[in-house]
């Protein structure tokens, strides 16, 4: 992973059941998984992202999670 393997996107194939269960269980098919090793710092960012028409202050929305292992 940290040879840049894991850098991957939204809709990589190595994320696709992972990807899929956080759809389902969002009920949202634009919610989206991605990981990225921050090598400078020695961390994962681990990123949700989805979409929401129903929150008034913006429909985009995201929760990021560093990992330091």
């Amino acid at each position: 992973a940290r040879l840049g393997n894991y850098d991957i996107e939204c809709d990589n194939a190595a994320l696709a059941t992972w990807t899929g269960m956080v759809r389902t269980a969002l009920n949202n098919d634009s919610a989206c998984v991605e990981i990225d090793w921050q090598a400078d710092t020695a961390t994962y960012v681990l990123t949700l992202s989805w979409s929401d028409e129903r929150i008034a202050l913006g429909p985009d929305s995201s929760l990021s999670l560093r990992v330091t292992p």
